[in-house]
């Protein structure tokens, strides 16, 4: 999933939870199950934010043989 369907996707899960919750009340359960959803769609987005490259990274990511790049497991 791209990242511009996953926010097309919350964007509709949140559109739907405030018209579950406007009908139901902010108290029914299928109103928290909404929100949750959209919780859990938002967490989803951020854990795959990813962070921004440094001139190294980059380097490793060019040279992956490279004796600096090297990561060893202990």
């Amino acid at each position: 999933m791209t990242a511009l369907e996953l926010h097309a996707l919350i964007a509709t899960e949140r559109e739907q939870a405030h018209a579950i919750c406007a009908e139901k009340g902010e108290g029914d359960p299928a109103c928290r199950v909404a929100w949750d959803i959209v919780e859990e769609l938002l967490a989803a987005r951020a854990d795959r934010q990813e962070a921004p490259v440094t001139a190294f990274g980059r380097f490793c990511l060019e040279h992956p043989e490279a004796i600096e790049c090297r990561v060893y497991d202990l």
